[in-house]
């Protein structure tokens, strides 16, 4: 299958490399071409336009910061949409807003052109292991065409409904995790300040209805251990809770908790956090409480 892959940060390029294992044909493009070295070591085309990918695919994969830039890319001067032929398949992997993808999918329809959204769920360690969760909005026989690229990528894989309703889903996803992930700092703040042997107080939480993947699996890879220079940095959490109190706000729902997740993203970026895991937002709380909320690692 002739594929063709635009965006490669530390997200696209691992999924892109997985494509690539996969055995497709991959031609590929970013505004760093030096982001593309390994996988054209691999055996990836690069190309030097978007409308240069789109003329040599005929399904062509987004990976890009925000709406935005996946507007550019598809709708610009030199886009997919200006290389692309009747019948060819764009599947934007980014986070997105639902009603600007669903403008963008409109005006490609118009030149034959499908596209679905399917954002992902699972950080780099997922998109490197190619077990990533993809939520997939658009057409079904669009989505079935789409499964064998997607299934190189990502382990979970379900079709949520129309064109944006992926997106739509991804943002209700990461804003209840950053919610989740905001209580659970105040939480395990408490038990700090008690002075609690903090490594019980995890196990206990993990075995009762405070239990999560965050609790579980992201705390102690991350924030537990003091390690906030990896993973999902907030500047990208800010953006995605961004859109999904937009998209609440589009929809006349109310989103309290939401909001005040937001709202201390904004605190974090404000104190220069912003390039940080999400589990920085320990950080405030052990400033102001001066305590320290680590679980030491075995070797500790």
């Amino acid at each position: 299958m002739k594929l063709g892959f635009i965006g490669l940060g530390n997200m696209g390029s691992a999924m892109a490399a997985n494509v690539l294992k996969a055995g497709h044909e991959l031609t590929v493009y970013d505004v760093r071409k030096s982001a593309a070295e390994e996988l054209m070591a691999s055996g990836a085309r690069w190309a030097d336009s978007p409308r240069a990918v789109a003329q040599a695919s005929d399904i062509v994969l987004l990976s890009l910061p925000g709406p935005v830039e996946v507007e550019k890319v598809v709708l610009g001067e030199d886009g997919i949409l200006a290389g692309a032929k009747k019948g060819d398949l764009v599947i934007d992997l980014s986070s997105n807003s639902p009603t600007v993808l669903q403008r963008i999918a409109a005006v490609a329809r118009e030149k034959g052109v499908e596209v679905i959204d399917a954002p992902v769920s699972g950080g780099p360690w997922g998109a490197k292991a190619g077990t990533l969760t993809m939520m997939v909005g658009g057409d079904e026989k669009a989505f079935e065409r789409s499964l064998p690229v997607l299934q190189a990528m990502g382990k979970s894989i379900v079709h949520v409904g129309d064109v944006g309703m992926g997106n739509a889903a991804k943002l209700i996803h990461s804003m209840m995790a950053q919610i989740i992930m905001q209580g659970l700092a105040e939480g395990m703040a408490l038990g700090a300040k008690l002075g609690m042997d903090m490594k019980k107080l995890t196990a206990v939480l993990g075995k009762g209805g405070a239990a999560s993947n965050i609790l579980i699996e992201k705390y102690p890879q991350y924030g537990l251990k003091g390690n906030f220079e990896a993973g999902f940095r907030v500047d990208l959490s800010f953006k995605d809770i961004n859109l999904a109190t937009t998209l609440g706000k589009e929809m006349g729902v109310p989103l309290y908790y939401g909001n005040l997740a937001l709202q201390k993203l904004v605190e974090l970026r404000a104190r220069g956090h912003g390039d940080k895991d999400v589990t920085a937002c320990l950080l405030p709380i052990e400033e102001m409480l001066k305590v320290k909320i680590r679980v030491p690692g075995p070797e500790e």
